[in-house]
């Protein structure tokens, strides 16, 4: 006895039809889907300093094609329908198309809301906030794994239209369907680049250009309410110090007064101002002159806690325009008092050209400052190290000399502590912020090594 196979047969000019109806529909929702990603990057941009969400050139080609997938598979449910339903008894006393049509509509209003849902709760995890963590690539075999699944509905119900010969044409399909989300991946209608640029144009550091400096050693801001963030921008000829709303010339006279009422704004009672933290994202091409002379002035109205914005190392994939949580920070008053340090109590770092220093009569390149830091550091009876930079000396150069004599001496410590007590500086640090600052032993000890290794440094002009 023969076995009867299930073979459904179209006409030729509907599947002609049901095609060209499943591309454009593909391209619409594909464009859809762009739209909706986008309302949420705006979204999430609006709500966080107006820092766009950045995927790289690679991430973006894999997202596209996973979206222009999606919308293959969504048209192609449609365009199945169209082929198989199509009630014609429209004369009947039970009007079947009328009903038929109730249906699809209610059917295709909660198919899309479904759709709609899942999807876009999955584009705004992969989108939003995720400036800490990667989705691609650690985790994209998920996306793979979703693709795989999709591919295997579309056969489960494309192979009863063969009848034989099916891993043909499941190889057809599955050729077809993948060259289509390409193809479908690389359009786009809408003028993203444009919404990118209003966007930025809020952004204080891509409106100005400040490109932060980047450092080794660093320590993540708390209390967000304390902090008090002042952006120095290279300006057209003069630097411009950016507070708020509000432009200054760094040179102005005026902006000691301007400082002050930019502080008091943040409505701080007298305990909490002591606490406040002054950030400065300063563009790394700035001339030390301005810095330095910026800093005299936020010393004259009783500024302390100063920290330089920054950036890890690791962390270039982000683009500049996103404001770092990390910060490099100093006691201002601390600083000014060092300047009372006898000459002849000071080690002398003087900045050469080609990336060049001299300690101590001795020639040594940036790439050998490290090991020789560490090196004067480890010698308890080292003087404070005294920084001599030219005017001309741009911020970038200046701080990769303060940053690197930051990680010589927490390297010194690290020994002398791991040697001491068993335990590394930065250890015993995470230990002291764990027990919430009440273990007196560790804080002690953290005492001991502040005093046995200080980082003092000193900044003068030539």
């Amino acid at each position: 006895m023969k076995k009867n196979q299930l073979l459904f047969k179209v006409p030729k000019s509907q599947v002609i039809v049901g095609l060209l109806l499943g591309i454009i529909y593909s391209i619409i929702f594909y464009n859809f889907l762009l739209l909706f990603k986008k309302g949420i990057i705006v979204f999430d941009a609006l709500l966080k300093n107006y820092e766009l969400f950045h995927l790289s050139e690679e991430e973006n080609t894999f997202y596209n094609f996973f979206y222009a997938f999606i919308s293959i598979f969504f048209s192609y449910s449609i365009v199945i329908h169209f082929w198989l339903n199509k009630p014609n008894k429209i004369f009947t006393r039970h009007n079947y198309k009328r009903k038929h049509i109730e249906n699809q509509q209610r059917v295709t209003n909660w198919f899309f809301m479904s759709w709609f849902a899942r999807i876009g709760t999955f584009i705004g995890i992969v989108t939003m906030d995720f400036k800490e963590f990667s989705f691609y690539p650690t985790h994209n075999y998920i996306i793979i794994l979703i693709l795989t699944v999709f591919l295997g509905q579309i056969w489960m119900s494309l192979r009863f239209f063969f009848s034989k010969n099916r891993f043909k044409w499941f190889s057809i399909a599955l050729i077809s369907i993948v060259f289509l989300s390409f193809c479908v991946s690389k359009t786009n209608f809408s003028n993203i680049n444009k919404v990118n640029t209003v966007i930025l144009q809020k952004n204080t550091l891509s409106k100005h250009n400040i490109n932060i400096v980047s450092s080794e050693d660093s320590k993540k801001l708390e209390h967000r309410f304390l902090i008090s963030e002042i952006f120095i921008s290279t300006g057209d000829s003069i630097p411009k110090v950016i507070l708020g709303n509000h432009e200054i010339d760094i040179n102005d006279s005026k902006i000691e007064e301007v400082l002050v009422d930019f502080f008091d704004s943040k409505n701080l009672s007298e305990y909490e101002f002591p606490y406040l933290k002054r950030v400065l994202f300063i563009d790394q091409n700035i001339p030390m002159k301005y810095i330095s002379e910026f800093k005299k002035r936020l010393g004259k109205i009783g500024a302390k806690n100063i920290y330089y914005s920054v950036k890890k190392p690791q962390n270039n994939r982000f683009p500049f325009y996103y404001k770092s949580k990390y910060v490099l920070g100093f006691n201002l008053a601390s600083n000014f008092h060092n300047q009372k340090i006898p000459l002849k109590k000071r080690t002398f770092i003087k900045f050469l050209d080609n990336d060049n220093f001299l300690i101590d009569n001795k020639v040594v390149s940036i790439s050998n400052l490290k090991k020789e830091l560490i090196s004067l550091y480890s010698n308890v009876d080292t003087c404070p190290v005294n920084l001599i930079y030219s005017k001309k000396t741009s911020f970038k150069e200046y701080f990769n000399v303060l940053s690197t004599s930051k990680v010589a001496i927490n390297k010194v410590r690290n020994i002398y502590t791991k040697k001491t007590y068993g335990k590394s500086y930065k250890k015993i640090n995470e230990d002291i912020i764990i027990s919430g600052r009440k273990d007196e032993t560790l804080i002690k000890i953290k005492k001991e090594v502040l005093n046995k290794y200080p980082w003092i440094f000193i900044d003068s002009i030539y």
